[in-house]
């Protein structure tokens, strides 16, 4: 009697299944699994995500939508290259006066290139215009060695006071 059930277990276990199908689903995954990383690296905007085609871009057009010259700077910005992204994080701010994300890179990409004077510059600007945001800013890491000056100090004050009114 036992002897009967254990060739019954084995022969449920040996039972012969098809394998198309799952070497079928096998390849689909691995189709998909290679079209999600190909295409991983491209943006939203049709692939035109590298900094070379991105620069390409710019250079053949004049009127340049925001979010293109804001794609431009960040990739300056993962390049280190970020005086160049300062001034295309501008271009952003020329087209779309209001965009936080955009001021927010200019002041990061001035504080790490080390332009003291129009990091300064825009700080105090910033301060007046909009002093919770350059609170903010200035509790940033990027932008920590700048207040050991007195003057970015005094600034952060400022800014500090203008946000309590």
């Amino acid at each position: 009697m036992q002897l009967r059930v254990v060739e019954r277990v084995i022969d449920i276990m040996m039972m012969r299944h098809r394998r198309l199908p799952a070497i079928g689903v096998l390849v689909v995954m691995i189709a998909i699994g290679a079209i999600y990383v190909r295409s991983w690296g491209r943006s939203a905007n049709g692939g035109e995500g590298s900094l070379a085609d991105l620069e390409k871009q710019i250079a053949r057009g004049k009127n340049i939508p925001a979010a293109i010259w804001g794609a431009y700077a960040q990739k300056l910005m993962e390049a280190k290259r970020f005086d160049d992204a300062a001034s295309a994080y501008k271009k952003v701010l020329e087209k779309e006066s209001a965009n936080r994300n955009a001021k927010t890179g200019i002041a990061i990409a001035l504080a790490k290139a080390k332009n003291e004077e129009e990091f300064y510059k825009f700080m105090s600007d910033l301060t007046y215009s909009d002093a919770k945001m350059a609170m903010d800013i200035f509790d940033r890491g990027e932008c920590q060695a700048w207040l050991s000056q007195t003057r970015f100090k005094t600034l952060q004050h400022e800014a500090r006071a203008q946000a309590m009114d």
